[in-house]
Formats: structure tokens, C-alpha cells, sequence
């Protein structure tokens, strides 16, 4: 019920700086996540999903809730959701990207969803700001908010999930030195992409969630799990992949969309950490793939044909005169056109491979960024 008034009075038109974390993303990081123990900052609340999930998980440990909000409405509806759900937790009023940084290492656990295409003012970030890396690009913000939870994540055992557009992960110019500097400070642990549509309402831009490290502390370079989640219920095996990957990075299993990549690899590659370009098949599997599906193919075409004249006759023999036989010819027929069907769309996944979906997520990105480029900013790098 008072969820239900909650959403009556947050629904309608939504102001510029106001955003809301999708549910289901939000489960789906608060799993990878585990459970929660210490403090948990997330510094783009918006309506406090995030936390608010958190909260559950962490039920009956000690738990130390912190969120920041540009929008004051937004924060309040917060305040008033956490408070109805009897969860403690502080929620300021600020924009977590402008001013003086925090101190590093506040957090034991950042989850953050930030608003994705979000444009910045020229003198809205500082460039001397210790946070930012490499200079900071006013339509590439995604980056800014990786590196400020990295940033706020505790040196020392500290985990932070961000949400960024895709196009974060592979983008060149500032983007890609913003990406070589947290990956030669060691501070990614993981990207993952995320299925169509994760982002639910609130976006359509193909997502990513990057799991850091605190950026309080040099830690030594490792290689990178690069994965694909194809359902956002698929939180165990990501969590799994996470797990097997901080333990031994050859633990990592061949074939399940996740692969290892070494620190040395991404920075020849221009520090590109989008799953979909280290999980695309070589010319030489693409090959392969295509004279298997057409083998499958021509060998479903065959068992296709020797049930059509099962069922039709050849002009040589009958086809069947009882109504069973006819029946049982029929069914044969429809089950090896059922066959022949999945061999048809295995010959064209294996056409058309993965670049053409990475190709389609790169165009979407570069879209959005322009619609969300003010008019006279540079465009995105």
C-alpha cells in the first residue's frame, strides 16, 4: 500500500536530473554483490532501490546505508521509501560528481546505476579533481561515475558495481586512456554486458556493469573477466564466473560467454572491454561454424525430403491411404520441417556472428550520445 502511494506521487513526468533504478538490474547487481556487511554507499540513489535491496540483503548484519541525490524530490521520495520499510539509512542532497571529493575508501560496497547519457556543463567537473584519471570528457560521463566509485570502494577487500552504456566499455580518445589508466592501477575486476532491455523503463542503450576495485591502494594487475549475461536471472553463474575469477583466472570454464583476458591484451586493443569483442568467434571458428551449420543443413534438406515423399508419393509409390498412416507420415513431416527450421537460423547466426550485434549495440550508443549532446558541446570521443 504505501509503495503503491509512493509510486502515484514519483509518477508522471520525470525532471531532468531525476532517475530510477530499474528493478530487476537492481536485483540483479545486489545478488553479484552477495551479501551485504559494513557501509554501502550508493552515490546516485534516485528512489533508493539499490539500497533499499541491500537492506534485505544484508538483514541482521551490521549495515550502514548512505546515498547521495542531485534531485531533492527524488531524495525525499527516498527518505520517506526506506523509512516505510523501517531501514535506517542517511540521503543527501548533492551531486556527487561536482565539489571537493570525498575521502577514498568510505565504502565497503558501491552499487550505482547512474542516469546513462548524461552531458556535463564545461565548468561542472574539476579537472584537477584526484578522482579523474585521465582528462574528463563532459559527454563521456559514464566513466566519471566508474571512477568515482572506484574511488569511494575501501582499498582493501571494497567491491563497487556501476552501470554504464556500452559504448563506455569501447569507446576511443579520452574514454579509452580513462580505461588504460584504471587498468594499469588494477581497479577492474570485471565487465559485464547485459542483455537487451536491462535497463527497462528507464533506458534502451545496450548496458554494461564494471565490478572495481578501491582506488585507494595500488593493486597488482590482473586479468580482466569479461562476460556475457544473457538474462538478468543469471546472477549465479555470474556470480560464479566472479568467484572462480578472483580465486584462479584458469578456473574460468571455456564456452559459458566469459572469458580471461590479460592486462597486456586490452591495452594492445586500445583498452576495448567490451565482452562482445573478446567473446566474438576468430575467422578460422567462424569457418568452422558456418561448414558445420551447412553440413546440418544439407543433412536436415535430406531427412526433409525422404518424409515429403513418405507423405506425397514420388510418382513411383503411394502416398498413404489410411487415415493413421497419413497421420503418422503428416507428424514425421511437420517434426523434420521443425528440424530443418533450426538448421536454417543455426546457418544464419553463424552469417550473420556476434560483429553484427556489437555493430548494432555501437550504433545505438553513438546514437544516444548524440541526442544527448548539447548544442555546441564536442561530440563524444
Amino acid at each position: 500500500m504505501a509503495e503503491d502511494l509512493l509510486r502515484e506521487r514519483r509518477g508522471g513526468r520525470r525532471r531532468a536530473a531525476e532517475h530510477e533504478s530499474d528493478g530487476r538490474l537492481a536485483r540483479f547487481m545486489v545478488a553479484l554483490a552477495g551479501r551485504p556487511r559494513g557501509r554501502v554507499v550508493d552515490p546516485a540513489a534516485g528512489f533508493a532501490t539499490l539500497l533499499l535491496l541491500a537492506a534485505r540483503a544484508g538483514e541482521g548484519g551490521e549495515l550502514n546505508l548512505h546515498g547521495r541525490e542531485i534531485n531533492p524530490r527524488a531524495a525525499a521520495i527516498a527518505r520517506a521509501r526506506l523509512a516505510l520499510h523501517g531501514i535506517d539509512a542517511e540521503i543527501t542532497v548533492a551531486d556527487a560528481l561536482a565539489g571537493p571529493p570525498p575521502p577514498p575508501g568510505l565504502a565497503d560496497l558501491v552499487l550505482c546505476e547512474p542516469p546513462i547519457g548524461q552531458c556535463l556543463a564545461p565548468d561542472a567537473v574539476d579537472e584537477s579533481d584526484p578522482r579523474w584519471l585521465s582528462r574528463p570528457s563532459l559527454t563521456g560521463v559514464d566513466l566519471l561515475w566508474v571512477q568515482h566509485a572506484s574511488w569511494l570502494a575501501r582499498a582493501a577487500g571494497g567491491r563497487a558495481f556501476v552501470v554504464s552504456g556500452r559504448g563506455a566499455a569501447f569507446r576511443r580518445g579520452t574514454s579509452a586512456r580513462t580505461r588504460a589508466a584504471l587498468l594499469e592501477r588494477g581497479l577492474i575486476e570485471a565487465v559485464i554486458g547485459l542483455p537487451a532491455g536491462a535497463g527497462g523503463r528507464t533506458t534502451r542503450v545496450p548496458l554494461a556493469l564494471w565490478v572495481l576495485r578501491g582506488a585507494g591502494a595500488a593493486h597488482e594487475p590482473r586479468p580482466v573477466l569479461l562476460a556475457e549475461s544473457t538474462d538478468l536471472a543469471d546472477a549465479e553463474r555470474i556470480r560464479e564466473l566472479l568467484g572462480r575469477a578472483r580465486t584462479d583466472a584458469r578456473a574460468i570454464p571455456a564456452g559459458r560467454g566469459a572469458r580471461m583476458v590479460t592486462i597486456a591484451e586490452l591495452l594492445t586493443a586500445e583498452a576495448n572491454l567490451d565482452p562482445a569483442h573478446w567473446l566474438a568467434p576468430t575467422p578460422q571458428e567462424r569457418v568452422a561454424a558456418r561448414k558445420e551449420a551447412r553440413a546440418a543443413l544439407r543433412e536436415a534438406d535430406r531427412r526433409l525430403r525422404a518424409a515429403s515423399t513418405r507423405l506425397l508419393g514420388d510418382g513411383h509409390g503411394s502416398p498413404p491411404e489410411s487415415d493413421a498412416a497419413a497421420a503418422e507420415a503428416l507428424a514425421d513431416y511437420e517434426r523434420e520441417l521443425a528440424g530443418a527450421r533450426r538448421a536454417a537460423a543455426t546457418l544464419r547466426r553463424s552469417l550473420t556472428g556476434a560483429d553484427a550485434r556489437t555493430d548494432a549495440g555501437r550504433r545505438a550508443a553513438g546514437a544516444t550520445a548524440r541526442r544527448h549532446t548539447p548544442p555546441g558541446a564536442p561530440p563524444p570521443p
